[in-house]
């Protein structure tokens, strides 16, 4: 193990720690303007993503420990501010009353918007079969007013808005009432990205799909934005090539390995139901993790290196990884790992068992 590199890790994992009361200040302030929308069940939605998926804002806050110091709280509050919209909008689109296809391209256009200062809002819920006129526009504003404080928003805006458009594409297609529909849909969508993005390699559609479903590469935009110095557009397409589709694959793989046999209890899709069984998919999972560690090397700062081996510690230290059903597996992947993502999990246990982290 390269005790240098090791260490540089470990301290990023643990100022990312210390910057949490922050993150938890901003998610508090949510939480009380969510508790003020009229309808019970946007109501329900907005504060159940809030609870249930922190976890998401604190994890993609160790994105803003690259920006300086001045601009550092403005990173935090986009950060918060996108991924409250991406987790409220998942559950209004998952499990409220909706109106198909188009509706969850309209609400969808908050997201976009989030990332575009000085654009103007539109009803989001036009389409929708409930609606409230306060939480998501003020949500969008909060995004939008921190980028405008960042000096290079408008440089890296194109590469943020690419990310998002694939995430929104993603949201849509993925929610389509019936599998066969979803799959039909998804997979056109491969082809469409496969046809315009060589890096995409032989990976397969369902891979495709979960690169697209995160949001680690926006962030990592954002602090690319609050530099001092203008980037160079080398950085940019080397963070995009990074993201896109492995640290963003390897992400949303993780996230959806943990959820596996819940989502096979309800009925949801889950991207690594669609991967070889046993050892064959772990295999999968291992070519994301050397690939995103291999891309992120080429990045400065020890930041993308820690996440790509904090991304594994983190998801796999979840008690739905080690179900009876699932602990062979889990042991097998940590296993073929290394010592970092290992070292890295058994801090992400002890946290979770002091509580900090749940």
């Amino acid at each position: 193990m390269d005790l240098p590199s090791t260490f540089a890790e470990i301290l990023t994992i643990v100022r990312l720690v210390r910057s949490w009361p922050r993150i938890e200040e901003l998610l508090s302030r949510w939480e009380v303007q969510a508790r003020s929308i009229s309808d019970p069940e946007l109501q329900t939605q907005a504060l159940a993503s809030l609870s249930k998926k922190r976890f998401h804002c604190l994890g993609g806050s160790l994105y803003a420990l690259e920006a300086p110091l001045k601009r550092r709280d403005a990173v935090q509050r986009a950060i918060v501010a996108l991924q409250t919209i991406s987790d409220y909008l998942d559950n209004l689109v998952d499990r409220s009353p909706h109106g198909g296809e188009e509706d969850f391209r309209r609400l969808h256009r908050a997201f976009l918007l989030a990332l575009q200062p000085g654009e103007p809002q539109e009803d989001y819920y036009a389409l929708h079969p409930l609606a409230e006129d306060a939480y998501l526009p003020s949500l969008v504003a909060a995004c939008q007013g921190a980028l405008e404080e960042l000096p290079h928003w408008p440089f890296v805006r194109n590469e943020a808005l690419s990310f998002a458009r694939r995430y929104v594409e993603l949201q849509v297609r993925k929610h389509v009432p019936g599998r066969q529909k979803r799959e039909e849909l998804l997979l056109a969508f491969y082809r469409e990205e496969a046809a315009r993005n060589a890096t995409l390699g032989d990976i397969t559609w369902p891979e495709q799909a979960a690169a697209t479903g995160s949001t680690l590469g926006i962030f990592a935009l954002f602090a690319v934005a609050a530099q001092d110095s203008p980037p160079d557009e080398a950085r940019c397409r080397a963070l995009e090539r990074t993201y896109y589709p492995w640290l963003g694959g390897l992400h949303i793989l993780l996230d959806y390995y943990i959820d596996l046999d819940e989502d096979r209890d309800g009925g949801d899709l889950n991207f690594v139901a669609y991967l070889p069984p046993g050892d064959e998919g772990l295999q999968r999972l291992l070519l994301f993790y050397r690939r995103s560690l291999e891309e992120a090397k080429g990045l400065p700062g020890p930041l993308h290196c820690a996440a790509a081996h904090g991304l594994p510690g983190f998801y796999l230290s979840d008690p739905k990884a080690w179900t009876p059903s699932r602990e062979g597996q889990t042991r097998r992947l940590l296993k073929k790992l290394g010592p970092k993502p290992r070292l890295l999990f058994r801090l992400s246990r002890w946290l979770r068992h002091m509580n900090v982290l749940r």
